[in-house]
């Protein structure tokens, strides 16, 4: 599955965590069951949840290992409530300059799919700055950080599309056979695995500190900064990494020649490199090298034990099979009512995209012999990254004026 890169969240917010009912959070999803399953849907390399927000509105957030705190991207939502906000905290981009002032909303009724409704205490920006639904292609909200989930136990199954929460007290350590218990470390209930990366096959094997992140559709990102030893690929390319307060968040993608979790191991895989210092919702600077995402963790079936501190994993089939990406130069982003018409977000130089003239803020009305609003943006990114040699017809349109063009997909790191 071609993935762009579009981490979800590039804030550094100074305050301590919210408070809440420590010891009946998480818990008092279960009913008193041994176990739960909420089901989800894998969508362009994120975990989306479906919640009912505050008995009133069917919305959907992401679940996001790599957040502290559950954070609600659109502010009518609890306008509409009039549901008051307890103090205000300042948010600071990851441009250190950029700052604006979110506020805590306590006692938010959210009921996922499956299980009861609870209360939570939320974090609420200003305004919806992420536009996170353009970059993915579906209406999200919000997202859920680990603290929801504080205490439990939770199996991710990336083939079912499945959640199952347990009770610590409860859990049967027979549902770990055949998982493989990494080394990792438990900090502010996220987790930091102990990986390794060889940039090439001259260089030395290098050992990595990342944050296990579902909230990230990447591989995995390095912090080039985060250790003066850590180095980059000889061919990299610029590419857009995100969206944070100041704007995009600009970085490189390249090849690694070879990145090992533990005993699993992963060839020539593609790697993304930030020079700048980001960091998540609630985590604290300089802890980590950079960050783990669902194109390598949805490769396992993963328990996540909040209450212990544990991660465990079990691989699929072909776990370590090649990677699909773009192979076009094109970042795409979704509009209109039903996220169903595109744009042209940034053209890369050098690729297929720019030999053909394609420039930033063409829409593409279609693709082939179809209208552009017959795909979806996982699907057309998709036939972006299916194989090099492949030709795309592409109509788009530019100052009301329609160009027919047609692409020639190739491998860019070749």
């Amino acid at each position: 599955m071609p993935k762009k890169l579009w981490i979800l969240f590039t804030l550094l917010i100074c305050y301590d965590y919210i408070k809440a009912q420590q010891e009946i959070i998480g818990i008092d999803l279960l009913e008193k069951k041994r176990y739960v399953e909420i089901p989800f849907q894998y969508i362009n390399g994120h975990i989306v949840l479906d919640v009912m927000f505050h008995d009133i509105f069917p919305v959907k957030f992401i679940f996001d290992t790599g957040a502290q705190n559950t954070v609600l991207f659109e502010k009518s939502y609890v306008d509409v409530f009039d549901l008051k906000s307890d103090r205000f905290i300042p948010l600071r981009g990851a441009d250190l300059t950029s700052t604006i002032q979110a506020s805590i909303v306590r006692n938010v009724r959210m009921k996922l799919d499956g299980i009861k409704k609870v209360d939570r205490d939320i974090l609420v920006l200003p305004t919806n700055f992420l536009k996170l639904e353009e970059m993915i292609g579906i209406n999200v909200i919000g997202i859920i950080g680990a603290e929801f989930f504080r205490n439990l136990i939770i199996k991710i199954d990336y083939e079912r599309q499945k959640l199952t929460l347990f009770e610590p007290n409860l859990f049967n350590e027979k549902n770990l056979k055949n998982f493989y218990q990494l080394p990792a470390d438990f900090e502010d209930n996220k987790f930091y695995i102990k990986s390794a990366i060889r940039v090439n096959n001259l260089s030395k094997v290098k050992d990595v500190r990342l944050l296990m992140d579902t909230g990230a559709s990447l591989s995995f990102l390095l912090n080039t900064n985060s250790d003066t030893t850590l180095s980059v690929p000889q061919k990299i390319l610029p590419s857009i990494l995100g969206q944070g307060l100041g704007g995009p968040i600009l970085g490189y993608i390249g090849k690694v020649h070879r990145f090992s979790i533990d005993s699993f191991s992963f060839p020539n895989i593609l790697t993304y490199f930030q020079d700048d210092n980001f960091v998540i919702v609630g985590e604290k600077n300089n802890q980590r090298n950079g960050l783990l995402g669902n194109q390598v963790l949805s490769r396992f079936t993963i328990f996540v034990d909040y209450f212990r501190g544990r991660v465990f994993m079990k691989p699929q089939k072909n776990y370590n099979k090649d990677f699909k990406y773009d192979l076009s130069g094109l970042t795409l982003h979704a509009f209109g009512p039903e996220l169903n018409h595109f744009f042209i977000k940034a053209v890369l130089d050098d690729s297929p995209a720019s030999d053909i003239g394609l420039m930033a803020g063409d829409e593409i009305v279609k693709v082939g012999f179809w209208g552009a609003w017959r795909y979806d943006l996982e699907s057309l990114t998709a036939k972006l990254a299916s194989k090099p040699g492949k030709k795309i017809k592409l109509e788009i349109k530019r100052e009301g004026k329609k160009y027919k063009k047609e692409l020639l997909l190739r491998d860019l790191f070749n």
